[in-house]
């Protein structure tokens, strides 16, 4: 019988930037329409477990990152919460990145609201339960 270690779920090894770097890149890139075809095999398997991350995560990851990047990354994420096994429902990450981006001083513009609202069913989204 061997002894393993047991991670809860919701704790995650580290987030590699590089990952975060290319979901910003299908953003800029504007590559989301079609980002089931674009993601690679590894990207596909790491998403429906970032998708799950604490919002303490999301925190301590976003505070390294620019508005614009952020912005990207809600954009991202508001699009892989479609994607079979990624729903989020309340724990999307494009709530906590949105908070952050508010304590900073960043609005979302109502035309990303109304984007947001057009492709994703979630009702939490940006900011979560009011």
């Amino acid at each position: 019988m061997s002894i393993g270690s047991w991670e809860p779920p919701g704790s995650t090894a580290p987030v590699k930037p590089e990952l975060l770097d290319s979901f910003i890149e299908y953003s800029r890139s504007q590559k989301l329409e079609l980002l089931e075809q674009q993601l690679s095999a590894a990207e596909r398997s790491a998403l429906p477990e970032l998708m799950q991350l604490a919002p303490e995560h999301w925190a301590e990851l976003g505070a390294s990152r620019d508005d614009g990047e952020l912005l990207h990354l809600i954009r991202f994420f508001t699009m892989a919460e479609n994607l079979s096994g990624c729903e989020a429902n309340d724990k999307s990450p494009v709530i906590p990145i949105s908070r952050l981006l508010r304590r900073r001083g960043h609005r979302l513009d109502r035309e990303l609201l109304q984007w947001i609202r057009d492709v994703n069913k979630n009702r939490f989204l940006p900011y979560g339960a009011l």
